[in-house]
């Protein structure tokens, strides 16, 4: 568990759980989120990277448009702090290549009836994002490039899902990969693919054939590890029969596996819906998605433990969180002697009057923070709708000192909040509680209570989340003796 959360924006971060060449993942929350979610945020050296830019934004558009159960999902995607961020669903579970590892260590492989389900989850989503059209029915053409198994996640609950389309292709935008230029995993690459030439949906089903000639031998299918070597292999030699490392399997997932990773695309199964079609027939035996989710469970039992202590973690947050608003806005709510005709939001001692503007009072309110530091574009945030067509996107500057927004700022024994904003050309007016303080003075009365009532949240977060990992861990010391 990171010693010092930091937030990015929207996000408070928990802990770093991979790092890339491109980007930082983390476990991360989004603020009024009850369960954790995953954060994976450019790294700031490729800001001003053009290639390393777009590509980011082009996962982003691609990811946004695809809302399948077999494919991770994407919460939102824009800029927080001045960096591009895209924030998604947290699997709680392991990718297959984990689990195909760990097996590996324990002389065993995968068994048929998991291995056909999982080919089956991952195809359908494949099928989905292959298919996908835009709003005038157009296909997008999305083939994902890299399908291999640390692109597969098994979640603990079963649920399989495709991850990372971050080298994805698809007519989104007018972006292209450099001519001659490789992206993805060498060693699941289409022949096509790693000579650097066009490729279609039939890339992705030559990977998940090697993918599933893996997963059924429980050996690798390409056992070079020079980059030279691993491509001659790739573009010109067959993998071996599929009985010569499991001769005990129908010989039915032979064929499958030998029509769908034939090097002529043309030979190849056309979609993936077809290599499903088949490999259903071929095996009538694969077993229900729970077994799966039970069997990375046994594997891993420490990082399930670890899990629903994140979990547990960012409920326990969000609870204080909720209490802390609640009693903030019991205490703010109270109605004033003359509130039919001054609504507002006003908790003693003192109290600030403002004009009456409305005549009911909403206590919370969203605004959007600026960019801080990034000329490059923005990408939308995609858990929000674009304002109107000829609304202002900010209130005009006033030379009034300024009333803090409940949604926006901790709480404070000033506070007061009207319903909507004034009509235009309209003056806001705040008067001093006393001759002898100016408005002025207000905002650092308010500014050193809202650090003050931050810092006891943290301190109270800081001390769920020791008690939780010590709970775990005593958990965990307890079960394995």
């Amino acid at each position: 568990m990171s010693a010092s959360p930091r937030t990015l924006g929207r996000y408070t971060l928990i802990e770093e759980i991979a790092r890339g060449g491109m980007a930082q993942v983390f476990l991360a929350c989004r603020d009024g989120a009850s369960t954790p979610c995953v954060l994976k945020q450019l790294h700031v050296e490729l800001e001003d990277n053009p290639t390393a830019g777009k590509r980011f934004q082009r996962e982003a558009n691609i990811a946004s448009r695809l809302r399948h159960t077999n494919i991770a999902s994407v919460i939102s995607a824009g800029i927080e702090d001045g960096t591009f961020c895209i924030g998604m669903e947290l699997i709680a579970g392991q990718t297959v290549e984990a689990l195909m590892v760990e097996l590996s260590k324990r002389g065993e492989r995968i068994p048929t009836e998991m291995t056909v389900r999982i080919l089956l989850e991952v195809l359908e989503g494949a099928a989905y994002a292959h298919a996908l059209a835009d709003e005038d029915g157009t296909p997008l053409n999305i083939v994902h490039r890299d399908l291999s198994p640390r692109n597969v996640m098994v979640a603990y609950d079963g649920a399989v899902k495709i991850i990372d389309f971050g080298v994805a292709r698809g007519r989104i935008d007018a972006f292209q990969t450099a001519p001659g230029m490789m992206v993805g995993t060498l060693r699941y690459m289409s022949p096509e693919q790693a000579m650097a030439e066009g490729v279609d949906r039939r890339s992705d089903v030559y990977t998940l054939g090697v993918v599933l000639y893996e997963m059924l031998t429980g050996v690798p299918a390409i056992t070079e590890t020079k980059a030279v070597e691993v491509l001659n292999r790739v573009i010109s030699d067959p993998l071996p029969p599929l009985s010569e490392h499991a001769p005990h399997l129908n010989p039915a997932l032979g064929e499958v596996v030998a029509k769908a990773t034939q090097k002529d695309p043309a030979a190849r199964y056309e979609t993936a819906d077809a290599m499903r079609a088949a490999l259903a027939q071929a095996f009538d035996g694969a077993c229900e998605t729970e077994a799966i989710g039970a069997l990375a469970r046994r594997l891993f039992p420490e990082h399930v433990v670890q899990t629903e202590a994140w979990f547990d973690e960012v409920r326990a947050a969000s609870r204080l969180a909720d209490a802390l608003e609640h009693d903030t806005l019991t205490e703010a709510t109270a109605p004033s002697l003359d509130h039919a005709t001054h609504p507002m939001i006003t908790p003693p001692p003192r109290i600030e009057s403002v004009r009456p503007r409305a005549t009911s009072v909403r206590p919370r309110a969203t605004s959007a923070a600026p960019d801080r530091r990034s000329s490059t574009p923005r990408i939308a945030d995609l858990g929000s709708d674009p304002p109107p067509r000829g609304t202002s996107k900010a209130p005009r500057r006033s030379s009034t000192p300024k009333i803090p927004d409940p949604a926006s700022e901790p709480p404070s024994n000033v506070i007061t909040v009207t319903d909507s904003p004034p009509p235009r050309g309209a003056s806001r007016r705040v008067r001093p509680t006393s001759r002898s303080e100016a408005p002025g003075t207000t905002g650092a009365r308010v500014t050193a209570l809202e650090k003050q009532v931050q810092r006891w949240r943290t301190a109270v977060v800081f001390l769920l989340v020791a008690l939780t990992a010590a709970v775990g861990a005593l958990a965990w010391v307890i079960a394995n003796g």
